[in-house]
């Protein structure tokens, strides 16, 4: 039988008592992990009474309609990357989502098979520039119904920055310099246009 939010919460407080912190990952010990000195988890709140909505469920309302190439470094007529307005603290952060309204739910076999061709061709190009080590992607759609999946390219060869707390270093470090974010989006727009689609910086 599956456990629901309410009998979840009440086995963690059962075991950590009411207000109780859980103890710090055994991550805070790796060398990745970007915080030193006393830290507190924070105690886990109660399950709310149902799922927030999230923004874009009414299509009309979906940024993505209203202002389709917001950001957007490359496109075809299925998908679109785009980038964040300013630069941030790993060389790239990414966005792919389709040109059409939908969640990954809601992916045909035809589309769900162009996304994974498309996710790896947004790998490789990034990939390849010279000061990326590695590019990592992930989807979180708690915050928007229309599918946005992350790829944040990190620096070759510091160490910190390497696995999972690669987006959590993104927010901490200062904004790669301007000039060379653009260069590095024009050389990723360029890559993708080679294969198809239109580059639009």
């Amino acid at each position: 039988m599956p456990e629901s939010a309410e009998e979840m919460y009440a086995r963690v407080v059962g075991l950590l008592g009411e207000g109780g912190r859980p103890p710090l990952p055994p991550t805070a010990s790796w060398r990745t992990f970007p915080f030193e000195g006393e830290m507190l988890v924070r105690p886990l709140e109660q399950p709310v009474a149902a799922e927030p909505e999230r923004h874009g469920a009414d299509p009309a309302e979906c940024w993505c309609t209203a202002d389709p190439d917001r950001g957007a470094i490359w496109r075809d007529t299925t998908w679109r990357v785009a980038a964040p307005p300013a630069p941030t603290g790993l060389p790239l952060q990414l966005f792919l989502t389709p040109r059409e309204h939908l969640d990954v739910t809601e992916m045909e076999a035809g589309l769900a098979s162009s996304f994974g061709v498309m996710t790896s061709r947004l790998v490789r190009v990034m990939s390849a520039l010279p000061h990326v080590g590695r590019v990592h992607f992930s989807q979180w759609g708690d915050g928007s119904t229309h599918l946005h999946v992350w790829f944040f390219a990190r620096t070759a060869r510091v160490r910190q920055t390497m696995g999972t707390f690669a987006a959590v270093w993104d927010d901490l470090l200062p904004p790669v310099p301007d000039d060379v974010w653009r260069a590095d989006l024009r050389t990723v727009a360029a890559g993708l246009a080679a294969h198809g689609g239109t580059a639009l910086v």
